[in-house]
């Protein structure tokens, strides 16, 4: 199933224009390993010092087999759902303190707890490094709360995370997700998925991938379901949500994994912004066209 937005209100194109900005500032392309990210991450701190928790939820810091995360608790939790959620940064950047409003976000719609992974970022350490870490926080997961349903939501290369560790956990004969959800997800690290569309997408580059090759990729086996997750997936898979733009850079990947999924009548809603930028669902209840989204997810969510 398909939905599409069209993205025009007032407060949609002033982020736009904020998201364009930004873009001149940096960019993940195929320089991206002679970016100084650890200049970058510390001038995030200035951000990180403003209060990142509206109300409604409460948050903790917990540890799952000595990795670290944040445990985000809404008011209204009425079941035993757990989200497990994998920000975005290119793998280099971005951290569950500045996801924690999106999670808190996400946690209220969907009335469940979040478990927002910190995971090491690139390039101090490469793949697998990343993926090893969810999946150790997914199993240990599964193991304390054997009752609850687990969804993995990710953004951008959490995305890829997201869908990585759903295959594994298919691998490894663990509990699968009760479904992915996913925003501007990097399905394709390798960057091999014919393209379709006309890409405009300022902060994501079609260059991204050698980038990535650069410095997350690097000697790890580039046939490894890490690192080319979409040779491996299966029937098995549960249900998964995407939400793509039109033009963004991983617009083709995200079309590649629907129709999978439809060649094979499996469970899938594809939600297709137009005029939209890349991740810009994390912007929540700020703009109508956001708050749209978290509707058909919540809707998709619910018939499970």
């Amino acid at each position: 199933m398909i939905k599409e937005i069209e993205c025009k209100s007032k407060e949609f194109i002033n982020f736009k224009r904020l998201n364009n900005l930004i873009a001149k500032r940096y960019t993940f392309d195929e320089n991206m390993s002679k970016v100084n990210w650890s200049l970058v991450r510390k001038a995030s701190n200035v951000s990180e010092k403003l209060p990142l928790l509206k109300p409604g939820s409460i948050y903790k810091l917990r540890k799952f087999d000595n990795v670290n995360c944040e445990e985000i608790i809404p008011f209204n939790k009425n079941n035993d759902d757990i989200i497990l959620f994998i920000h975005g940064g290119g793998f280099v950047t971005g951290s569950a303190k500045l996801s924690r409003n999106f999670c808190a976000y996400i946690g209220e719609n969907l009335k469940s707890r979040v478990i927002s992974v910190d995971y090491t970022l690139a390039p101090d350490e490469m793949a697998p490094k990343q993926a090893d870490q969810v999946l150790r926080v997914y199993m240990r997961l599964i193991n304390l709360y054997p009752n609850s349903d687990i969804i993995i939501s990710g953004v951008s290369a959490g995305g890829n995370l997201a869908l990585v560790t759903a295959l594994r956990a298919i691998k490894n004969h663990l509990k699968v997700p009760k479904c992915l959800i996913l925003y501007s997800p990097l399905l394709d690290v390798l960057g091999k998925t014919k393209k379709i569309n006309i890409i405009d997408d300022e902060i994501v580059r079609p260059t991204v991938y050698k980038g990535l090759k650069d410095i997350y990729v690097g000697n790890y086996d580039k046939n490894s379901i890490i690192i080319n997750s979409l040779k491996y997936l299966n029937k098995n898979m549960p249900p998964i949500v995407s939400v793509i733009g039109e033009e963004e850079t991983f617009y083709s990947e995200n079309m590649y994994l629907y129709d999978y999924y439809m060649n094979n009548n499996m469970n899938m809603l594809l939600i297709k912004l137009k005029d939209s930028y890349h991740a810009s669902a994390e912007l929540g209840n700020l703009t109508k066209e956001t708050k749209e989204v978290m509707n058909y997810i919540k809707n998709y969510v619910s018939k499970i």
